[in-house]
């Protein structure tokens, strides 16, 4: 069985598979639609595996670029006929303190995407045992987000992870510090980064969102310190 976005499986399937010895999950996440009977039962399950980590990557490092050069405050002066001044932390990667939550498949190719562009990395990530050549390990969030101009987060949504982005952790960045989610929005209290959204003194470039929408007259779809990607 090839499984897309679609309905739950019956957990009957478990006492009752017929033929059916393999599923596959073209996505990530399955307890939304595979149920633990039919994890625990003799079918094998996987998921797409590390198959999207370059996708995931570009997706991070386009939105970085994108942040760094005020792309979308450049493209909304423009429209509305105003003078651009752009305010920014640094329009290059050059040198730029890029802190990552989380190694895994994505966040390595994210490195290793970056790496050549001469950014400086310190990765937090406690359920890895090294960290890419180049690469700064270190201990805490806190330590990470002290040091850090921006943050690419690529950490999975686990209890350990959820809402682990606070507000005091937030406040740690420098004024116009970036960051940048293609993981999963409830990592991120997000009341809290909305907050330093709203108030302009960080940007960020955000593929998911928790839940992964805004009300069509949400102010976040005009605030142009935001990039928003509709997790693509």
């Amino acid at each position: 069985l090839l499984l897309s976005r679609g309905p739950r499986l019956p957990d009957e399937l478990a006492e009752k598979p017929g033929r059916l010895k393999y599923i596959s999950y073209l996505h990530g996440s399955i307890r939304h639609l595979i149920g633990l009977p039919i994890v625990r039962s003799n079918i094998q399950i996987t998921n797409w595996g590390d198959s999207p980590a370059l996708g995931l990557a570009e997706t991070s490092l386009a939105l970085l670029y994108a942040c760094l050069k005020d792309l979308h405050r450049r493209i909304m002066e423009v429209r509305n006929g105003e003078r651009c001044v752009i305010r920014s932390v640094g329009g290059t990667l050059r040198g730029l303190r890029v802190g990552i939550y989380g190694c895994g498949f994505a966040g390595r190719e994210f490195v290793r995407l970056i790496l050549p562009l001469g950014a400086k990395i310190r990765i937090f990530d406690p359920y890895i045992s090294d960290v890419p050549e180049s690469c700064v390990r270190v201990e805490s969030l806190k330590e990470l987000f002290s040091w850090s101009q921006a943050v690419a987060v690529h950490a999975g949504l686990t209890p350990e992870t959820e809402k682990t982005i606070t507000a005091e952790l937030l406040s740690l960045l420098p004024n116009q510090g970036i960051l940048i989610n293609t993981a999963r929005g409830a990592i991120f209290d997000q009341d809290a980064l909305f907050s330093e959204l709203k108030s302009g003194r960080l940007r960020a470039g955000l593929d998911v969102l928790d839940p992964d929408d805004l009300p069509p007259d949400h102010e976040a779809r005009k605030w142009e310190n935001l990039i928003w990607t509709c997790h693509t």
